[in-house]
């Protein structure tokens, strides 16, 4: 078990399950071994995989706190919260040996929507004469939850808080802007994503969401400009994105075949599909087009 975690800090995942297989013919009863071979499995999303050897290791050791911990993380990232914080409870009955416990329960309590509890812990920690080294991750997971829950007041207030733990923390500026573009302060989030540009001048998110302000501003010919210049990725989700621009600069000029074409591509490339659903149905520029029947077999009322 030793030598697999020098492994792992190579990232080489599967060679870590194989060292875990070799090591449980040896010692079929030691608890370890299955959950460190569930972390490799976690870590390459496989989730049923995980959740099996998290099983047989509780099985083993019921008392095995971080087995309980990691099932949590699982459901959490399979959203399903509710059983994930459940869980959660279980591991800290346990006294699991994890020292940033304090912080993974505010992730638990935000995904849950218990964001008082989970700013109570962050202030907590805040006040420690020593800021915790993973404070601004914490903050920034928090500052996600909120913005799922729609409060983007206070996901901008976290996000934030992340940018003065961590000044150089990637991406902080260009979801700064997206907090405020979500309240409407459009100037102040495009003010933020050149904030980014001027860090990174090659970052796809900084231009994209800054192209996106600008048609919110109606300098509709510097946001073309930009999406001029921008190479369409091979991500697929950030293809989304960068399709998901492109029409609303589109329809910013009434151009209405572009944007049917755009947002055809949008939602052919997306991911999470439920983003953007959620875009589709809340975006100002697009409310003309809500009607058509093009556009509601992309957005199916729900």
């Amino acid at each position: 078990i030793i030598d697999c975690h020098f492994v792992y800090a190579w990232r080489e995942y599967d060679e870590v399950i194989k060292m875990m297989d070799v090591a449980e013919s040896w010692c079929p009863t030691l608890a370890e071994i299955p959950n460190t071979r569930a972390l490799a499995r976690m870590d390459k999303q496989d989730w049923v995989g995980a959740e099996a050897d998290l099983r047989a290791a509780i099985k083993l050791n019921p008392d095995f706190a971080d087995a309980h911990l990691n099932l949590a993380y699982i459901r959490r990232e399979q959203g399903n919260p509710k059983e994930g914080m459940d869980l959660f409870e279980i591991a800290q009955r346990h006294g699991v040996t994890d020292p940033n416990m304090e912080l993974h329960g505010c992730l638990f309590l935000g995904a849950v929507g218990r964001f008082d509890e989970a700013e109570a812990i962050i202030r907590a920690v805040v006040a420690q004469p020593k800021p915790h080294r993973d404070l601004a991750g914490t903050c920034w997971e928090l500052s996600s939850q909120y913005s799922e829950h729609q409060r983007f007041a206070d996901a901008e207030r976290l996000t934030r808080m992340v940018i003065a733990l961590s000044p150089t923390w990637p991406d902080a500026w260009t979801k700064l802007s997206g907090d405020l573009a979500r309240q409407g302060k459009f100037a102040e989030a495009a003010e933020c994503s050149q904030r980014h540009l001027d860090s990174d001048p090659d970052a796809f998110d900084g231009k994209l969401s800054l192209a996106q302000w600008l048609v919110h501003l109606n300098r509709r010919d510097e946001a073309a400009a930009i999406v001029a210049k921008i190479t369409p990725p091979q991500d697929t989700d950030r293809l989304s994105l960068y399709f998901s621009c492109k029409a609303l600069y589109s329809a910013s000029i009434n151009n209405e075949a572009a944007v049917r074409e755009s947002l055809t591509e949008a939602h052919n490339h997306s991911k999470d599909k439920s983003r953007l659903l959620r875009w589709l149905r809340s975006e100002p520029f697009l409310e003309a087009y809500r009607g058509m029947p093009w556009f509601a077999a992309l957005a199916p009322t729900p």
